[in-house]
């Protein structure tokens, strides 16, 4: 793009952008998000689970399915934005600073001003989570006038989330729009310009209008060696065999994997040692906690009890020593056992 450098040391960083491009058509202010956001994310968790209405899951959820169990699922989700997306909100507001004082020097121009951000690898800056914060913050005004008018623009770069279309991965080249684009197609066609720009150097032309901002998930990256309980739950998001089912059919699911486990894992079961296999019930088990997880049906929803216990045992043709033997157990809550 033809890029200079505005730094050459005389101004400070907070009075200039990074770059003057295109014959100064365009300044760019790059900012990368470097912050994982996990001590974030585990503060934010310890609130919420302080609340008497947080529901019980094991394993990875999304936020929309935890928050849907409680009473106020929309004040919850507006805290977490607001938690999850201050680093987005404090680069916007660096770069409005910086692209502003280049404007005032610069009398007589009008470039695009344009802040790209680049995601350093970090999952929880998912494509639609930018695109929220960065459009709203781009909106937002104080005491009537606009608190962010010199970001024309947001680009956002991840190679953390990609989708699929037919046979082609696609990376989010995501652009939002400030007032400045707003009220200039001139300014909105160099927006395009540039991305396209980025996504010649990276050796594809552009899918342009392919997918949108949710259609984005996590790569995930995959070391050389993981436990088995990881390695189950990747095996399960490769093949969610248990997908087609309803609820109704996933909670029998459920009940006869916690027989079955019951039955290969306690020492009084009546089961022959030979037919047991509790690794591979633990096995079965974790797959099922994912496809309670993907559709948000929390521990107490599904938690059993001794006659649908008895009931899995029925559908499964156990036979009558295994009847007998459960109608001698107790069935404390969260799925334990006690004889």
């Amino acid at each position: 793009m033809s890029g200079v450098s505005l730094d050459s040391g005389d101004q400070e960083e907070a009075l200039r952008p990074d770059w003057i491009c295109a014959d100064g058509a365009v300044a760019i202010e790059i900012k990368t998000l470097a912050e994982d956001g996990s001590e974030r994310r585990e503060n934010l968790q310890k609130v919420f689970e302080s609340r008497e209405d947080w529901p019980t899951f094991f394993g990875s959820v999304s936020s929309d399915n935890m928050f849907k169990h409680t009473s106020d699922p929309n004040g919850l989700q507006k805290l977490a934005i607001d938690r999850l997306g201050r680093p987005i909100k404090n680069h916007i507001r660096k770069a409005n600073s910086q692209l502003g004082a280049y404007t005032r020097r610069s009398e007589g121009l009008n470039p695009l001003r344009l802040l790209v951000l680049i995601n350093e690898d970090h999952e929880i800056y998912s494509p639609d989570l930018v695109c929220f914060i960065a459009a709203k913050e781009l909106k937002r005004r104080r005491e009537g006038t606009l608190a962010r008018p010199h970001v024309d623009a947001v680009l956002y770069l991840s190679e953390r989330h990609a989708t699929v279309d037919k046979d082609q991965i696609l990376f989010p080249i995501l652009i939002v729009h400030g007032y400045g684009c707003g009220k200039d197609a001139d300014k909105r066609a160099l927006v395009n310009w540039t991305a396209n720009q980025w996504a010649d150097w990276q050796g594809a032309p552009p899918a342009t209008g392919k997918a949108s901002a949710s259609d984005f998930s996590t790569i995930q990256n995959i070391p050389d060696e993981m436990p088995k309980s990881d390695f189950w739950r990747l095996q399960y998001r490769r093949s969610p065999y248990l997908s087609q089912l309803s609820d109704l059919q996933l909670r029998e699911r459920f009940d006869e994997v916690i027989l079955q486990y019951l039955l290969a894992t306690n020492p009084t079961s009546p089961q022959p040692i030979s037919e047991r296999k509790p690794l591979f019930w633990i096995e079965r088990f974790t797959h099922i906690l994912e496809a309670l997880n993907d559709r948000g049906l929390s521990m107490e929803q599904i938690d059993t009890n001794p006659e649908r216990l008895t009931a899995a045992a029925k559908r499964n043709g156990s036979s009558n020593d295994v009847l007998v033997w459960l109608s001698k157990m107790q069935i404390a809550p969260g799925t334990s056992t006690q004889q």
